[in-house]
């Protein structure tokens, strides 16, 4: 009996790991992405990459949550510095399609901005604590960062 099931081993050590491998993917594919942008007019072709990043992961039918803090919170103002006006309209359009944005609430004031100087839809969170981005970060398999 023992040498019939020599060949059984091999087989059923492939099948468990290859569920794991699948079980694995569709669980982090259900997992929230936080995009978090730090980078500004400054430096506006890396907040530029995060939120086109932003958009096409969330089109891709992933979870996707934008966290702005630093200079980033100027990417979700109404009236941004001009190098940032394409990155603001496909923000906007990433909330539009069901994104969601968070800004750090001490960032915007450094910013010297208000909450209504921002784009309908972005969220303020307090800060130093940043509960949102707290649970945000627990439920996140992917954090990438600009």
């Amino acid at each position: 009996m023992q040498k019939n099931l020599k060949w059984a081993i091999p087989i059923l050590v492939a099948l468990i790991a290859t569920a794991g491998i699948a079980m694995q993917q569709v669980d982090a594919y259900k997992r929230t992405v936080m995009i978090h942008i730090t980078a500004g007019e400054a430096d506006f072709h890396s907040a530029t990459m995060g939120v086109e990043h932003a958009k096409s992961t969330l089109a891709a039918g992933k979870t996707v949550v934008v966290l702005l803090d630093v200079d980033g919170v100027a990417l979700a103002a109404k009236n941004p510095p001009a190098n940032l006006k394409t990155a603001n309209q496909n923000l906007q359009e990433f909330l539009d399609s069901g994104g969601r944005v968070i800004a750090c609430e001490h960032c915007i004031a450094m910013a010297g901005l208000k909450s209504t100087d921002l784009l309908p839809g972005v969220e303020i969170d307090k800060h130093p604590q940043m509960p949102k981005m707290q649970q945000i970060l627990d439920d996140a398999a992917v954090v990438l960062d600009y």
